[in-house]
């Protein structure tokens, strides 16, 4: 990436900086950028010679340039290689690393060889581990046997809520046949809680037995009337 940095004191390195951006603006940002290098001239005449020679669109070139299309984007890079560190060019930065000044292809190895191998060092962790197999994992799955966070009651023995084996006392008893049960229940031939007049007895209201006398006598047959 190439940015602007055109040094305050360098008559010319403004505009020249945003005729490169309107040369970029036609695909030729590169092919300008040497024309100045080659040529060392800045004025405005010249700058615009430059896009002559690289048969750009002149009438557009002249009036983006002329206009100052590009100004604020050329202070811009400026004002932000400032904040960078950068004072002079040429300037560089290599995973930013700021490397001044026109230096040997050495010093560029040496930057670079470095943030590769810093790379590839930390290539090899992973910022969340993940478990490897067979091992426990951050919420531990039971293994089969094994007691599960809740636990399981294994057949025939008690679980969390008793269940009652066949045959055994239930948490509310049931009554066995022949027991007694919170209601009893009378059997056959007992007292039942309200009686129950077997066959034969006496009545808690007595009814009078074919012959006797009932409660309000009747007059029999053949006697006098009261």
């Amino acid at each position: 990436m190439y940015r602007d940095f055109p040094i305050k004191s360098h008559t010319g390195a403004q505009k020249a900086a945003e005729a490169a951006e309107c040369a970029d603006d036609q695909g030729k940002f590169w092919e300008y950028h040497d024309l100045i290098w080659a040529n060392g001239a800045v004025d405005l005449d010249s700058l615009k010679g430059y896009a002559t020679q690289l048969g750009l669109d002149t009438a557009t070139f002249n009036d983006c340039l002329d206009s100052g299309k590009n100004t604020s984007e050329v202070e811009k890079d400026y004002q932000d290689g400032e904040s960078y560190g950068v004072t002079a060019t040429p300037s560089f930065f290599v995973n930013g690393q700021l490397v001044r000044g026109a230096k040997p292809f050495e010093t560029f190895k040496t930057v670079i060889d470095a943030a590769l191998a810093a790379a590839e060092g930390g290539a090899g962790a992973s910022p969340t581990p993940a478990a490897p197999s067979g091992s426990a994992s951050p919420t531990p799955a039971a293994p089969s046997g094994s007691a599960s966070p809740t636990p399981a009651a294994p057949s025939g023995s008690a679980s969390p809520t008793p269940a009652v084996p066949s045959g055994s006392a239930s948490p509310t008893p049931a009554a066995p046949s022949g027991s007694a049960s919170p209601t009893p229940a009378a059997p056959s031939g007992s007292a039942s809680p309200t009686p129950a007049v077997p066959s034969g007895s006496a009545s808690p209201t007595p009814a009078a037995p074919s012959g006797s006398a009932s409660p309000t006598p009747t007059p029999s047959s053949g006697s006098s009337g009261g």
